[in-house]
């Protein structure tokens, strides 16, 4: 099949089944938005150092199985990869800030701010796509609270190629 079907022209696509649906729709919305956000994490681990980019890599992984489960693929999301981002939110930022933060601070930490305001925006889209309650909720919750303690935890190095700048992460 060729990349170019022109299915899309008239402003339609496929659901992830077989169904024709408006590029509108909100099953394609979450899906989209959780696309984006693939894109601001790997757009962010390119300036961080090694062990940095690695974790971010693995959230990647996270944000993959919940397009799944939104697509209506087998459930991927689980217990385990919350707890996994509890544990990487313990060893980015032990001592959260009190009260509010501005984003900025250094190039990555803009980045992985602008990836969690995504992946809020995801939250939103997957909640009007499947309701309360969905499975992905839980670890895009997570996930924007990972983003935004790595976003501090770089904010405060200020330097992206400092392989101890985000302190005791994985």
């Amino acid at each position: 099949m060729p990349l170019t079907t022109k299915t899309g022209d008239e402003g339609w696509t496929r659901d992830g089944g077989s169904r024709r649906v408006r590029k509108d729709d909100v099953l394609i919305e979450a899906y989209g938005v959780l696309d984006e956000l693939q894109c601001h994490l790997w757009w962010l681990a390119a300036v961080c150092p090694s062990h940095v980019a690695a974790m971010v890599a693995r959230w990647h992984g996270v944000v993959t199985a919940a397009a799944e489960t939104v697509w209506g693929r087998s459930p991927e999301v689980d217990s385990a990869m919350v707890r996994s981002l509890e544990d990487d939110i313990a060893a980015v930022l032990p001592d959260p800030p009190a009260g509010f933060v501005t984003p900025g601070g250094s190039e990555a930490s803009s980045r992985a701010h602008l990836a969690r305001v995504v992946c809020r925006t995801a939250e939103r889209r997957v909640v009007a796509a499947m309701g309360i309650g969905a499975p992905a909720l839980p670890v895009l919750n997570r996930l924007s609270d990972a983003l935004f303690a790595l976003a501090v935890a770089l904010g405060e190095s200020g330097m992206e190629s400092r392989s101890s700048q985000c302190r005791g992460s994985k």
